[in-house]
């Protein structure tokens, strides 16, 4: 008897073993036309510029600047072409809309409306749905995520091209991510000596699909600040990002979330318009999470 039971459990140890071995691709749902999720999208950013004269430690400048945003909306995919990134067009009913900056709050003018998100000759347009177009700060937060941001689509950039095994690390190809982040900022990346990794830390079923968790790290070197007049940083400063992301792997679900955080740290030396030169420092510190949950279709 204590054979048998010894032989069992050697076998179920083993099966254990392979299995933790499996391999697993990593197929993210891309909504199609007619599909409904409720989104919950916040960020927040602290971030803060410091600057001293060289000769005489004298403070030129000091300034900190708080902004944060949250949305909670159903989205209605409305039409989507074969291969596109994005929808071509979309619905969003918005529960909630605000900005803060410094404090203080602004409720943008969707909260509580529906706002309806049309490609015209590859630029997205927004205007409340039966109403009127989108103007000012609510057109200019809506620009930024469809028109300009989505080269930067983090989720698609670090995911792994092949399956991949409980604990297996991948290497991330930092060159779009850095490019991105350059457009996104005025930032300029040594994209060369940045580095990326991924590792699947947990698979499981929940309610009839497999599901993924991912733990990610990018940290990318800040080599200049500007775009016409680069200024040239010192050596060390750095981006660094942490991102957890756990969601439908099968292909069969949109639902997810994805959490990050991210440092921004860095120094350069710079003129002060008197002929001298000055020491300036700066810092970001800032979040991001985006909860994803389909809904059944209406």
């Amino acid at each position: 008897m204590r054979r048998d039971t010894f032989l069992a459990a050697v076998v179920l140890i083993s099966v254990a073993a392979v299995r933790a071995q499996d391999a697993f691709p990593i197929t993210i749902n891309e909504p199609g036309k007619g599909d409904l999720r409720l989104c919950d999208v916040s960020q927040n950013t602290l971030s803060s510029t410091k600057i001293v004269r060289l000769a005489g430690g004298q403070s030129l400048h000091e300034k900190a600047a708080s902004n944060a945003q949250h949305n909670v909306y159903r989205e209605t995919i409305l039409d989507r072409q074969p291969g596109q990134q994005r929808p071509t067009r979309l619905r969003r009913q918005y529960e909630k809309a605000a900005v803060w900056t410094e404090g203080k709050q602004t409720v943008l003018p969707y909260q509580g409306k529906t706002v309806l998100i049309e490609s015209r000759q590859g630029v997205y347009v927004f205007s409340i749905e039966g109403g009127k177009a989108l103007a000012d700060e609510a057109d200019r937060l809506l620009d930024r995520e469809f028109n300009r941001e989505d080269a930067l689509d983090l989720q698609r950039l670090i995911l792994p091209g092949r399956a991949v095994r409980l604990d297996q690390a991948w290497t991330i190809d930092m060159t779009p991510i850095a490019r991105a982040w350059e457009r996104n900022t005025m930032m300029r990346i040594d994209a060369a000596k940045s580095t990326g990794t991924g590792r699947l830390t947990k698979v499981y079923q929940k309610d009839g699909h497999r599901f993924g968790m991912m733990a990610i790290r990018l940290e990318m070197p800040i080599a200049a600040l500007g775009a016409d007049k680069p200024i040239r940083t010192d050596a060390g400063s750095r981006v660094r990002m942490d991102v957890v992301l756990n969601c439908c792997i099968d292909g069969t679900s949109s639902t997810g979330t994805l959490r990050a955080s991210f440092w921004v740290d860095g120094t350069a030396e710079v003129p002060t318009g008197d002929g001298q030169r000055a020491r300036l420092t700066f810092t970001t510190r800032g979040s991001l999470q985006k909860l994803h949950t389909d809904l059944p279709r209406r």
